[in-house]
């Protein structure tokens, strides 16, 4: 089971760190050309702030284990 939980919690920091990357891609995309995206920026702010509840989550899911294995 504890094998299970780690395969499945850097699966999840793999997905959250994919979803960085495609975020900071399209950001990119809107700043530079604003006229061509059919996203406002009240989205890209709703996503951008999803994506750090994402990043809390894998620093305290990550923080957590460091814990339990540096005392054992």
């Amino acid at each position: 089971m504890n094998v299970l939980l780690k395969i499945v919690k850097y699966f999840f920091l793999i997905f959250t760190l994919f979803l960085i990357s495609l975020y900071f891609i399209a950001l990119k995309d809107k700043i530079e050309n604003p006229e061509l995206k059919n996203l406002d920026w009240k989205s890209y702010i709703i996503i951008g702030l999803v994506i750090i509840v994402l990043v809390i989550t894998n620093f305290l899911l990550f923080k957590n284990s460091y814990k339990k294995s540096k005392t054992t």
